[in-house]
């Protein structure tokens, strides 16, 4: 995952492809469904669910045969975060079983990180009261481990819950913080999801210049990862600013 922390995402995918081949050759499924919950939060931390969802089958087949209901409850959190915007009443319901049964039998190690794909899901899928309370359970959790290279992903998904509370304000601070606890930790993915969301929210209050400028930074920053998602997204943004798009659209 430090790769994945780093922004360097080809190269994190390509050896959460070898762990999962390797559990595979071994035939041993315990290490097979840790090696496909940690590719699971890769493609979270990218907003992949494409990548998710095949992972996430596979775990969910595998633990409801060998009984590892902690790997089990992890993958239902991530179904529903799939599910969110397509399915959402489907997905809380999906998110809340797999919280039910994790905070039974849990590995309360990534509670954080759980807490906060929840609450995700719970933003996407309109629940905004149910967001903020996972959310606030996240930040509680990674206070407590010290899991500092999180916090800007979590800071930028409150961020996210306060634009879809009309808090625009608010947002623009929470962002800001964001990106810069990420940039004086180094943490470029970190920095990436931020940057990203802040440049959209500046986009939407007629500042596109301003969101033009933080972009770019991470974008010549990049060494790779192009066609994941935040990199994709980023250069489609750029480039409706370059054209105006970005400037009509706010």
């Amino acid at each position: 995952m430090l790769l994945n922390i780093d922004g360097a995402f080809d190269r994190a995918w390509i050896a959460m492809q070898r762990a999962i081949e390797r559990a595979r050759a071994l035939n041993h499924p315990f290490s097979l469904c840790h090696a496909l919950i940690m590719a699971s939060a890769f493609g979270a931390v990218i907003g992949d669910p494409e990548i998710v969802a095949g992972l996430v089958d596979e775990v969910l087949q595998i633990t409801r045969e060998r009984g590892f209901q902690s790997f089990e409850s992890q993958a239902m959190v991530y179904r529903g975060w799939i599910m969110a915007a397509a399915s959402p009443q489907d997905a809380v319901e999906q998110v809340n079983a797999g919280l039910s049964l994790f905070y039974r039998v849990g590995m309360r190690n990534v509670t954080g990180w759980l807490e906060m794909i929840a609450g995700e899901a719970m933003l996407v899928a309109g629940s905004l009261g149910e967001a903020r309370i996972h959310l606030d359970h996240s930040a509680a959790a990674l206070t407590e481990t010290g899991e500092d290279a999180m916090r800007p992903n979590l800071q930028t998904r409150v961020g996210d819950l306060l634009v879809a509370e009309n808090r625009l304000a608010e947002a623009e601070q929470v962002y800001l913080a964001a990106l810069d606890f990420a940039r004086e930790n180094q943490l470029f993915s970190g920095e990436l999801r931020a940057g990203l969301a802040l440049g959209k929210l500046l986009c939407s209050r007629n500042r596109a210049d301003q969101a033009a400028v933080i972009l770019r930074d991470l974008l010549n920053r990049c060494e790779e990862g192009f066609d994941r998602p935040p990199v994709r997204t980023m250069r489609e943004l750029i480039a409706e600013i370059d054209t105006g798009v970005g400037r009509r659209q706010a």
